[in-house]
């Protein structure tokens, strides 16, 4: 899923105006650059654990940067009362729906923001001191990440008509246009690009985890519970999940992987 956002950023960057998102090419060629980057972050996961943990370590940074930009700017909009801050106004009227599935989808697409601290179980016992230091990321990674959602799309709607923000699958381009014209809107997509991507990388390293341990119990074949030797990963488990998940962006399209992926991750 991060991967399939990761592409839209990229082909958008490239293309720009260049294609319609409608069109069959921009359709394919988001599926293409998604799936070179699962091909590629699970190459690089497969090198050894350093490599996957500096890259998170990297992109983890140029994330905060980015959001930290994203909520200034908005406090800064918000206090001039400029813009498209009229969205506060009156925001929940003529929105209540009373279909019962929907608002359960509504939630479980927002805890997908949230998703990701739980992530941190799949790699404790790789960590060198998980009794005190997966508390202290949990319960300082969690606040954090629920002050920057809350700060960023606040931005948003403060920068944004709703009818942008509701329609768009790359917010930070148009956010970036409106604040600082097309240049802006250009480094905000790089910036969430190398976001996603950092995202992406976290998920397939402690992914892997979970195959790698599913086959150790006997749920899976034995070569997925594998370590190789020498690089002391679980390539094995990496490819097999490279594989699954290039299925799955083939077959699919952003709505219904972010739909399934946050309804599937919450209730495991």
């Amino acid at each position: 899923m991060l991967c399939v956002v990761f592409a839209e950023y990229v082909v958008n960057i490239v293309a720009q105006s260049a294609w319609d998102p409608t069109q069959p090419m921009r359709h394919w060629s988001n599926k293409l650059v998604a799936i070179i980057c699962v091909i590629l972050l699970s190459g690089l996961n497969s090198i050894s654990v350093t490599v996957g943990t500096r890259i998170q370590d990297l992109f983890t940074i140029i994330k905060v940067i980015t959001l930290l930009v994203i909520s200034i700017s908005g406090l800064v909009v918000l206090g001039q009362n400029t813009l498209s801050s009229h969205n506060f106004d009156h925001a929940f009227e003529g929105k209540s729906n009373p279909s019962l599935g929907d608002v359960a989808l509504g939630l479980y697409s927002g805890l997908w923001a949230y998703d990701g601290w739980n992530n941190l179980n799949y790699v404790s016992t790789e960590m060198k001191n998980p009794t005190k230091d997966l508390p202290r990321v949990i319960f300082a990674g969690v606040p954090i990440v629920i002050i920057f959602y809350l700060l960023a799309n606040t931005a948003y709607y403060a920068v944004l008509p709703e009818s942008v923000v509701m329609n768009t699958n790359t917010v930070a381009i148009d956010f970036g246009k409106q604040m600082f014209g097309n240049t802006g809107g250009i480094i905000f997509a790089i910036c969430v690009a190398c976001s996603c991507f950092g995202a992406a990388n976290g998920s397939i390293f402690t992914g892997a985890r979970v195959i790698y341990a599913s086959a150790r119990e006997g749920y899976l074949p034995k070569m997925f519970g594998k370590v190789n030797e020498k690089r002391k990963t679980p390539i094995a488990a990496l490819c097999l999940q490279a594989v699954m998940t290039s299925i799955m962006i083939l077959g699919g399209t952003f709505s219904t992987l972010v739909n399934f992926y946050s309804v599937a991750a919450w209730l495991l």
